[in-house]
């Protein structure tokens, strides 16, 4: 009886307990600040990656860096997104790109029909 009440007196913190960066989800307005990265491909032998900040909720700064999501800016433009259940969808350069969110922390865009970028959070 001591073992079961001292076992169960050392869990109850841990039900409480939640991770928020996790349950912050894709709602517009948390996710204003962070980043989220996607391998694009090799450019030229360089490989380069796709980043988005989100600068606002319905606004973000998309660049695209050399050799990792935190090297050389090589393009840097703003876009919009809008966000419907499970899907959320980019307006960049005069392009509209379709996306699924997979979870709180990932997503992936369709660039046409048979190229696919995921990004993950930073």
């Amino acid at each position: 009886m001591e073992k079961t009440l001292f076992i169960l007196l050392i869990l109850i913190p841990f039900l409480f307990n939640s991770c928020s960066d996790d349950d912050d989800g894709f709602e517009p307005d948390k996710l204003v600040g962070r980043s989220f990265a996607a391998h694009a491909g090799l450019v030229e032998g360089t490989d380069q990656y796709w980043v988005f900040k989100f600068t606002s909720n319905t606004e973000l700064e998309w660049t695209i860096r050399n050799k990792n999501p935190d090297g050389l800016i090589t393009m840097k433009a703003n876009g919009t997104f809008g966000i419907g259940g499970n899907s959320i969808n980019f307006f960049l350069a005069g392009n509209e790109y379709r996306g699924e969110i997979i979870d709180n922390n990932r997503f992936r865009i369709e660039l046409n029909s048979y190229s696919i970028l995921e990004f993950i959070r930073q």
